[in-house]
């Protein structure tokens, strides 16, 4: 798997030669009722992003994990940290831990975390979703005539006395238009399981309320099926 210095999943290839992640769209939301428009503080999905500043990220030598990724808003309303721990080889699965920060000088009230993405998880982007309220999933039925084996990824939630929910959403409402909605925290999510059809996947946090200068923690996970 490969992470971009912004601290958005850039590959996940697992089985080998099977890649999971459609041209590196992956990556995070931050809202709040403190936005401008009650909506969103920032977010970055790889070619789409707005409202963060510039990444510093550190790892104990190049190439290696864990990977620290440090952003602010430029608002000026929050610090967004993630660590990317080192992929577990036995369990095919990776993990995220992300920090948001209250840098301003006032309560905030309902900060939404979500991680989403683009994922094509065989040679096609037809693919079957379902969700629970801890993770979402997409994957490629055993009957399926163009993935051999057949193959899936899952996003979950490991934060679980933290409000969360997993969506599956038509990729086309995820990634088209002005009103994109990996542009923020939410989306349509459909009824599950799905047809098979071009699919994006979500998980968010409702982290509640932040004081000044308060943090919370949350982590995601993603995992081969």
């Amino acid at each position: 798997m490969k992470v971009s210095d912004h601290g958005n999943l850039m590959s996940f290839e697992s089985p080998k030669g099977q890649e999971q992640v459609f041209d590196g769209r992956e990556g995070y939301a931050l809202c709040s009722t403190a936005s401008t428009d009650g909506t969103v503080n920032g977010h970055d999905t790889g070619s789409v992003e707005s409202g963060f500043g510039p990444a510093t990220f550190s790892q104990p030598t190049a190439g290696k994990f864990p990977l620290t990724i440090t952003r602010k808003t430029t608002d000026g309303t929050f610090k967004l940290t993630q660590v990317w721990n080192r992929p577990d080889a036995v369990e095919k699965d990776v993990t995220v831990a992300m920090t948001v920060t209250n840098l301003s000088g006032k309560s905030i009230d309902s900060v939404v975390l979500s991680r989403s993405g683009d994922f094509d998880v065989g040679t096609t982007s037809a693919d079957q979703g379902a969700k629970t309220t801890d993770s979402a999933w997409q994957w490629n039925d055993v009957d399926s005539t163009t993935d051999t084996p057949p193959v899936g990824l899952m996003l979950s939630a490991l934060s679980l006395g933290t409000e969360h929910e997993g969506l599956i959403e038509p990729r086309s409402e995820w990634t088209d238009g002005t009103g994109a909605t990996r542009q923020g925290c939410f989306g349509p999510g459909l009824d599950t399981p799905t047809t098979s059809q071009d699919l994006a996947m979500r998980m968010l946090y409702g982290l509640g309320g932040l004081n000044s200068g308060q943090s919370k923690t949350v982590k995601f996970e993603y995992g081969r099926l």
